[in-house]
């Protein structure tokens, strides 16, 4: 959700400054199918029913991490937008603290209250995954990156999101205000 609270500005910003929609037509990204393959695994996983009939640890964390590995390539393949880099950082922080916690990102149980019903916070408590969080304890790792940022009404983010959500502002607003020239050149340099 934030991400595409990101996006929408993103676009209404580039807009407003005059810059072109249709310059996302002009550039071109190079494996831009990386990207869709890790959304596809990504709304899979954070669907109701993965966790009704997939449920199984293993294949969530290593789904989760595929889709995590495809990102930093699609990103280090189009290294040349800076909001690309800063997208990666925060994928990169975001996979750093799932990674150190067993393939799972911690989260604040006080947060969660906000977003997630008894039952399931209960479920949680117990030591059960839901999707691919677990709550944050004296031994979750990095603990600075996990989801511990409420945002009310929205959900539970980390600073690898905030990061994401800004390099994606970026790139949008890089490819929206430049002239056609620069994305042509971009492409063959």
């Amino acid at each position: 959700m934030f991400l595409c609270i990101s996006v929408v500005l993103a676009v209404l910003v580039g807009l407003l400054k005059g810059g072109k929609w249709g310059n996302f037509t002009l550039y071109k990204f190079k494996g831009s199918w990386l990207v869709f393959v890790a959304i596809l695994l990504q709304v899979s996983i954070f669907n109701p029913w993965w966790e009704k009939y997939v449920n199984d640890g293993m294949i969530t964390n290593l789904t989760y991490c595929l889709s995590i590995i495809l990102l930093i390539i699609f990103i280090l393949r189009n290294f040349n937008l800076t909001g690309l880099r800063l997208l990666g950082a925060g994928i990169a922080s975001n996979g750093i603290a799932i990674i150190a916690n067993g393939g799972y990102m911690p989260t604040s149980i006080n947060s969660l209250k906000h977003i997630l019903s008894v039952e399931r916070i209960a479920r949680i408590e117990s030591g059960s995954a839901s999707y691919n969080i677990i709550l944050i304890t004296d031994n979750t790792k990095f603990k600075f990156l996990c989801d511990i940022f409420y945002v009310p009404g929205i959900n539970v983010y980390s600073v690898g999101d905030i990061l994401i959500a800004l390099g994606a502002f970026v790139v949008i607003q890089q490819i929206m205000l430049r002239n056609k020239e620069l994305i042509i050149c971009n492409e063959r340099g």
